[in-house]
């Protein structure tokens, strides 16, 4: 998400002779764009998928995928809980995995203001 270079995608589609190039190229770029959302920095290619043993094909995860289609402004949204008999809370549903992810120090300050953090700054 911040636009850096951080490795290289490679595309294969079913490219007969005569077809449009154009056309692959426009859906290489949708992966690309696509994955670029999910990404905040590099350390994300390495956590582990799922990042706990939960569920991720659950509602709170489709209205998270849902919301980044209809608001492409968007950069990053997750959905917080704090379990029943818990103090921890934990990510529920998010645009860029790590659902079972215990809240940072940026989360919890969102939770507790209610302001969104505009810019992260450089990735950690």
């Amino acid at each position: 998400m911040s636009g850096d270079t951080i490795g290289v995608l490679a595309v294969a589609f079913p490219y007969k002779n005569g077809d449009n190039r154009t056309k692959f190229l426009k859906q290489a770029e949708k992966v690309r764009d696509e994955l670029r959302r999910r990404i905040t920095n590099a350390g994300n290619l390495v956590e582990p998928f799922p990042y706990s043993p939960v569920p991720t094909n659950t509602y709170a995860q489709e209205l998270v995928d849902d919301t980044m289609v209809k608001h492409p402004e968007l950069q990053i949204l997750a959905l917080h809980v704090t379990p029943p008999n818990s103090s921890d809370n934990v990510i529920l549903a998010s645009s860029i995995g790590r659902i079972g992810k215990k809240g940072d120090e940026d989360d919890l300050k969102v939770i507790e203001t209610g302001e969104p953090i505009s810019s992260r700054g450089p990735p950690r």
